[in-house]
C-alpha cells in the first residue's frame, strides 16, 4: 500500500493502477433496492470512464465546469472520474426533484456557469428544461447507453488544477463552491487512509449521498484511492428503513462504515430488538461518526444495543472535517479507548467527545478570535487548520476566500483556514464544542444550541434532530427559542384529547425545561 500511495499522483493514476493490477476485482456495488443491485470491476470502470471522458473533451475546453445531475450510483462515479481526467471541473449535483432542490441547483448552476450537464437518459429532458429555464447555454448529455461511443486513454491533469467544486449546504446563505484541487484530493485521501488504516482488503459500506462531501470523499474517493470494495446504497433506503444499512454491513462483512450521529440514533430507535439476531457486526472495525455533533449518549446506547450483534464500542471512530479542508481533519487511531471531557453549562453538563488526532500533515490551532493568539490546551477558541487538504478557496468569491482561507496568527505570515467551529485541544486530541455563529449568550453565559436540543430530546423522548434552539432579541435582551418538530401526542403526552388549558399548561412545562437547562 505504501508504494501505491507514493507513486499515484492523482486519483486517475489510482484507477489506472487498479485496472492494471486487479482489473477483475469489484470496485463498487450499488444497492438500489432489495432485489436490484449493480457491480462494476476496475477494468470495466476504466473503460466506462474513458468513453465518457472522450465525449466531455469533444464538448468542452479546459477549465469548463460540468454539472452532474445523477442520483447516487455507479453512473455518477463514472461521470465524476471522467471529468477528473478531462481537464474540466466537476460539479456534483443530484436529480431535479422538489422545489427546494431545484432552487439550490439553480443557485449552483448560475454560480458555476457549466458548459455541459451530464445525467442519465431518464433525466435528460428535465435537465434540458432546467438549463433553458435559467438561461444556461450548456449542452445536456446522457451518459448511460454509451457503448457505441469511442474511447481513448485517460489523460492526467496538472496536480494543482481544480478537480471539482464541492458546494456547501447553503442552509444560512447561498451555496458556495469550494475549489478542491487534485492535490487536495490525493492528500486528503492518503490522510484518511492512514488515519483509519484502510487497506485493499477493507470493505466499505456507505448510504451517504454522493453529492455530499462525506459520501463522495469518505466513501467513493477513499475506496478508489485504497483499491478496496465499496458497497453503496440509495440514501432513501436507509432513511426509510435503517436496518438496511446494518444488513449490508453484515452481508458484505464490511470493515468500515459510518455517517452523521443521527444515523446511529435512527438505528437505536427504529430497529426492533427481535431483528438483532440477523446482524453480524463483529468485523466492523471503523464506525466513523461525524458531520454533526457526536454525542456520548449515542455511542453508549448504540454500543449497548448492538453488542448482541458483535459490535464493539471501540469501533466508534469520531471524526472532524469540513468541505473547505476537502473533508478529513482529525480522527483515530482506530479501535482506541474513546476520550471525553465535561464542560458545565448552568445546570447542564455537556460531555464533549474527543475527535482524535490531527490528520497526517495537518496542523490544528485553537485561536482567540480577538487577539489572534494561539490558545493553550483546554481553552476554547476557534479551530484553525493548515495542511495539504485545505482547499484553494471559494469559486467566484474572492472576499470570502480571503476572509476564511487567509487567517493569520499574530506575528506570523502563514495562512490558515478559519473553520468557524469552536473547540479545544487536550493532549493532542481535538474536542468540538460548537459553531461560533450559533453560540447563544444569555446573561453573560455561553450556551451551545446542541446542548439545549439534546436536553429536549432526552426529556421529551423526541426523534433525533427534531428540534432546533436559537436566540432572538426580546425587549433588548437575548432569549432562547426552541422549535420542536413532532406529533402533538408525542410532545403533549396527554392522551387522545387535549384541551386549551392542558395545552397552555404543557407549554409552561416546556418553558421550565429551558430555564432548567440554562440556569
Amino acid at each position: 500500500m505504501e508504494s501505491l500511495s507514493t507513486f499515484c499522483r492523482t486519483l486517475i493514476d489510482n484507477l489506472l493502477s487498479h485496472a492494471e493490477t486487479r482489473g477483475s476485482n469489484i470496485a463498487f456495488t450499488y444497492l438500489a433496492s432489495e432485489t436490484i443491485n449493480e457491480s462494476i470491476d476496475y477494468a470495466s470502470l476504466l473503460s466506462k470512464v474513458s468513453v465518457i471522458a472522450d465525449l466531455i473533451q469533444e464538448r468542452t475546453s479546459g477549465g469548463d465546469r460540468v454539472l452532474l445531475l445523477y442520483p447516487s450510483g455507479i453512473r455518477f462515479i463514472e461521470a465524476f472520474l471522467a471529468c477528473l481526467s478531462s481537464g474540466v471541473i466537476a460539479v456534483p449535483g443530484y436529480p431535479l426533484k422538489g422545489i427546494a432542490n431545484r432552487r439550490r441547483l439553480e443557485s449552483i448552476a448560475k454560480d458555476c456557469a457549466p458548459a455541459l450537464i451530464l445525467c442519465e437518459s431518464s433525466e435528460r429532458e428535465k435537465a434540458q428544461e432546467f438549463a433553458t429555464s435559467i438561461g444556461l447555454a450548456a449542452n445536456v448529455v446522457a451518459t448511460d447507453g454509451n457503448d457505441e461511443w469511442s474511447s481513448s486513454s485517460l489523460r492526467n491533469q496538472p496536480f494543482h488544477d481544480v478537480a471539482f467544486l464541492q458546494y456547501t449546504s447553503g442552509s444560512t446563505s447561498s451555496p458556495k463552491g469550494v475549489m478542491v484541487t487534485h492535490e487536495n484530493l490525493i492528500a486528503n485521501a492518503r490522510a484518511f487512509q492512514k488515519g483509519a488504516e484502510h487497506t485493499p482488503e477493507s470493505v466499505m459500506v456507505s448510504w451517504l449521498p454522493m453529492f455530499h462531501d462525506m459520501g463522495l470523499i469518505g466513501g467513493v474517493i477513499q475506496s478508489l484511492y485504497v483499491g478496496c470494495h465499496a458497497v453503496l446504497m440509495d440514501p432513501l433506503r436507509f432513511l426509510v428503513n435503517p436496518a438496511t444499512w446494518l444488513q449490508a454491513i453484515a452481508e458484505y462483512r464490511a470493515t468500515s462504515s459510518g455517517g452523521p450521529n443521527f444515523g446511529f440514533e435512527l438505528c437505536i430507535k427504529k430497529i426492533p430488538n427481535e431483528k438483532l439476531s440477523s446482524f453480524d457486526l463483529s468485523h466492523w472495525k471503523t464506525a466513523f461518526n461525524g458531520a454533526e455533533p457526536v454525542r456520548r449518549q449515542t455511542i453508549e446506547r448504540f454500543s449497548e444495543k448492538f453488542s448482541a450483534c458483535g459490535f464493539r464500542r471501540e469501533a466508534f471512530y469520531p471524526v472532524y472535517g469540513l468541505a473547505e479542508a476537502t473533508l478529513f481533519v482529525s480522527g483515530g487511531p482506530p479501535e482506541r479507548e474513546l476520550t471525553f471531557s465535561e464542560i458545565p453549562q448552568g445546570n447542564v453538563t455537556s460531555c464533549i467527545v474527543g475527535h482524535g488526532q490531527p490528520a497526517e500533515q495537518t496542523e490544528i490551532a485553537i485561536v482567540d478570535e480577538t487577539s489572534l493568539q494561539r490558545l493553550d490546551d483546554g481553552l476554547i477558541g476557534e479551530i484553525w487548520v493548515s495542511g495539504p487538504g485545505v482547499a484553494r478557496g471559494y469559486w467566484n468569491r474572492q472576499d470570502e476566500t480571503k476572509e476564511v482561507f487567509g487567517g493569520r496568527l499574530a506575528g506570523e505570515s502563514k495562512h490558515w483556514l478559519k473553520t468557524g467551529d469552536l473547540g479545544f485541544l487536550r493532549d493532542g486530541e481535538l474536542y468540538i464544542t460548537g459553531r461560533s455563529k450559533d453560540l447563544i449568550i444569555v446573561r453573560g453565559r455561553n450556551i451551545y444550541p446542541q446542548d439545549i436540543e439534546q436536553f429536549f430530546e432526552d426529556n421529551l423522548n423526541l426523534e433525533p434532530n427534531s428540534c432546533a434552539a436559537f436566540s432572538i432579541e426580546e425587549d433588548g435582551q437575548e432569549s432562547i427559542v426552541v422549535v420542536v418538530e413532532a406529533s402533538v401526542k408525542m410532545i403533549l403526552a396527554l392522551g387522545d384529547t387535549v384541551s386549551q388549558m392542558q395545552l397552555e399548561k404543557r407549554v409552561e412545562q416546556v418553558k421550565g425545561l429551558v430555564l432548567d437547562a440554562i440556569e
